[in-house]
């Protein structure tokens, strides 16, 4: 529209410059863009469509990656288990004078590779947000849920047992809740951070706002106003980082209750999340303003060839954003108090990224809630196991 507008608009100016007799010259560069508006007119309304059409008659790949979100999800159970083992292991091993040195150095391993549980998660959890936006309220919700029973078991393990124990052996208030804060932040990092559950909400939150499309909002401001919105996890992450610095900078200092429920990952992680969001709404974009419409959107995203692309898009993005992360750590090492320098090593999930299909989904939905609950039974019993063996070490 805006191009036949401007086409009026050289054809009055011709005209006009006819009637004023200007110069063939400046006559002859109003035609040439007048002809150029044109082809670009003609561009507009045809060649874009064009490229659409063929999307959609190519045929899809033969290419189908074997992997669904739920065996990520299974690897990411896995992988935190063995970091969980890693913690039961030290829980006894101080307690043993002689084992094989092989031992020490498998549990090692066991803590390196279950660093992968967190990227492995995100990926399978990115798969089951986009694959269904109608459910995402409901996700969001459980994810939430599972987020605040983390954090009261948390509390109630610290202000309960962990202090409550520690201060009836030392009878002093003072000193019972000092060394009790102390024991909690060095397993802060191994049990606190892996509420994974309270970054997953934000994910979810972030892509509420920013994909989903509520059939009460009717105008084009409130669809503004509400994707404006997305900004409130991002800047929940941000303050959340800043006083994670302070805290470990001494600062300042939090209560267990505030470290608790605060996002635990880094800004990296989330800067991923949020590019890949931002691309992938940029690929829709593009597509409707070419003339495609929501249904062919919809079944190209349901195609072989589009998770392929996701999967290079993720590839691309991680590989640059975790460069970028490496230098930041390189010329300014304090950034690594607030999760970044680290995490170069997301690279190692790129490969695992092509045999992902992101609209591949499992039959059976019951299995989703079986597996967490098998994980946890399985964690709470190898802690059990271990708390019993340490305490028939120390006796006897």
């Amino acid at each position: 529209m805006e191009n036949i507008i401007k086409n009026e608009e050289l054809n009055q100016e011709i005209n006009d410059s006819l009637l004023v007799d200007d110069t063939e010259v400046e006559q002859e560069v109003l035609q040439n863009q007048l002809e150029k508006s044109q082809k670009n007119l003609k561009r507009d309304q045809s060649f874009y469509r064009a490229r659409i059409d063929r999307l959609m008659s190519r045929p899809d790949i033969r290419y189908k990656a074997p992997l669904s979100y739920r065996t990520l999800r299974i690897i990411g159970f896995l992988l935190l288990f063995l970091s969980q083992a890693y913690i039961a292991f030290n829980m006894v091993s101080s307690h043993i004078e002689h084992y094989p040195a092989w031992i020490d150095e498998l549990f090692i391993i066991f803590e390196i590779v279950s660093t992968f549980a967190l990227p492995v998660f995100l990926a399978s959890n990115f798969c089951v947000i986009m694959s269904d936006k109608k459910s995402i309220v409901k996700k969001l919700i459980i994810y939430s849920v599972c987020a605040l029973l983390i954090y009261v078991c948390i509390l109630l393990i610290y202000y309960r047992y962990i202090f409550g124990i520690i201060d009836a052996i030392l009878d002093d208030p003072t000193t019972s809740r000092e060394t009790a804060y102390n024991l909690t932040n060095l397993l802060f990092g191994k049990i606190i951070n892996y509420n994974i559950f309270i970054d997953l909400s934000l994910f979810c939150l972030f892509y509420l706002f920013f994909f989903y499309t509520p059939k009460k909002i009717k105008t084009k401001k409130g669809l503004i106003a509400f994707r404006s919105l997305s900004i409130l996890p991002i800047i929940i992450v941000i303050v959340s980082a800043i006083l994670y610095s302070l805290h470990y900078k001494n600062v300042i200092t939090l209560p267990i209750a505030i470290l608790a429920i605060m996002p635990c990952r880094s800004l990296t992680f989330y800067a991923i999340f949020i590019i890949l969001s931002f691309v992938i709404k940029l690929r829709q974009y593009k597509f409707l303003s070419w003339g495609g419409t929501q249904e062919e959107y919809r079944n190209y995203l349901a195609t072989r060839r589009n998770s392929l692309e996701i999967s290079s898009l993720a590839s691309i993005i991680i590989a640059v954003i975790s460069f970028i992360d490496l230098l930041f750590y390189l010329f300014v090492p304090e950034v690594i108090l607030y999760g970044i320098g680290y995490n170069f090593y997301l690279c190692a999930i790129i490969p695992l990224l092509f045999l992902l299909d992101y609209k591949k989904k499992p039959k059976h939905p019951i299995i989703d809630i079986l597996i967490p609950i098998i994980f946890i039974a399985c964690v709470i019993i190898m802690f059990c196991e271990a708390a019993l063996l340490s305490t028939q070490l120390i006796f006897k």
